[in-house]
């Protein structure tokens, strides 16, 4: 189940959840300051995921989670003493937030649930790579034999003398790969408009043809898989008059979509290419993607792309990659989404 950002208020019914389950669990009040954080949820994270243990050196520790970022009172990562009694109180602070997440079904601010991101590969300790190009700037001595500071330090450093100061080259450096999948056609020739500092390679209807055939069966998951309509729920349109998108529209352009395939697999099997066959296909079916950005042209792409008057399925695929930015820069991502997400301004 997905969940989009929520409201202060909510926020707060999530707090008194996670407040009130600690007290059920009769700790002591050192146990209790222990256990006591606050969980920040983006938008296109899935409730399930919210939180997760890990065993390091046979000990168990609880970290930030991709999705989430947690104020502890003491630090970010602490021995977890009583895990059975954590895992209740995430349990029944869930029980908060599923009600919340079942009011966003059909919400379009939601990214559609086939849509995916996933990441291939990612420069390791990217804040450290960053902070070493920056200190090379300016020392005289040869940074590959210096021991850096930690990543949480050098993220430190690089908000205070680079981001505050405007100043991005260092950040270049880091790099990073996604995976894209069940992407509309139209997201994909948006986003390969942007070609600083990133690179595409898309999935080609000249080679496959899988997914449509698949789709002229007329099973409704096929279907679903090969071509991209916008769930049911209200809209406007670019110049802000708003209207509602129906389930009996949408049903009438999914029977639309099965008479097209059949078409196009009439066409494949008279011998036509796809190539040629893809001509008659609606112009968003569904498209796989990669493409990998370094830090600062994964935040120009935000920019351009995350401000609210961008398509709302570009929108979507941002929101779906913030969450492994933060897991992957975490400093330098949380500046960028205080500082400037979804607010449009001039690229970095």
């Amino acid at each position: 189940m997905i969940v989009p950002d929520f409201t202060e208020e909510q926020l707060g019914d999530i707090e008194e959840a996670y407040a009130k389950a600690l007290k059920d669990l009769n700790l002591s009040q050192s146990e209790a300051k222990k256990l006591s954080a606050i969980p920040v949820l983006y938008q296109g994270c899935d409730v399930d995921d919210w939180a997760f243990l890990i065993e390091i050196d046979g000990q168990k520790r609880i970290l930030e989670n991709r999705f989430f970022r947690y104020k502890f009172t003491d630090s970010n990562e602490f021995l977890l003493e009583r895990v059975k009694e954590y895992e209740t109180a995430l349990q029944l602070t869930k029980q908060a937030i599923y009600p919340l997440a079942q009011q966003t079904e059909n919400d379009p601010s939601v990214p559609e649930k086939r849509l995916s991101v996933r990441v291939i590969a990612k420069t390791p300790n990217p804040q450290q790579v960053a902070y070493a190009a920056m200190h090379q700037d300016y020392s005289s001595n040869f940074v590959g034999n210096e021991t850096l500071p930690s990543e949480e330090k050098c993220g430190e450093i690089i908000v205070r003398r680079l981001l505050n100061a405007a100043h991005f080259g260092p950040i270049e450096h880091p790099q990073i790969t996604f995976a894209c999948g069940y992407f509309p056609h139209s997201v994909m020739q948006q986003a390969r408009t942007h070609r600083a500092g990133c690179s595409f390679d898309c999935q080609s209807f000249r080679y496959t043809s899988d997914g449509i055939i698949k789709a002229a069966e007329g099973h409704i998951d096929d279907v679903e898989d090969a071509f991209y309509l916008r769930p049911v729920g209200n809209y406007s349109d670019r110049q802000g008059k708003k209207y509602y998108y129906s389930q009996i529209q949408r049903e009438a352009d999914l029977n639309r979509r099965v008479d097209v395939s059949r078409a196009y697999r009439m066409d494949i099997n008279s011998g036509l290419s796809e190539e040629h066959a893809r001509g008659s296909l609606p112009f968003d079916y569904r498209q796989h993607f990669v493409v990998s950005f370094n830090a600062r042209s994964l935040m120009h792409f935000f920019d351009m792309r995350a401000k609210k008057d961008a398509q709302l399925e570009i929108q979507w695929l941002c929101d779906l990659m913030l969450p492994h930015f933060i897991e992957w820069c975490p400093h330098i991502a949380f500046w960028y989404k205080d500082n400037r997400w979804a607010k449009g301004r001039l690229a970095p």
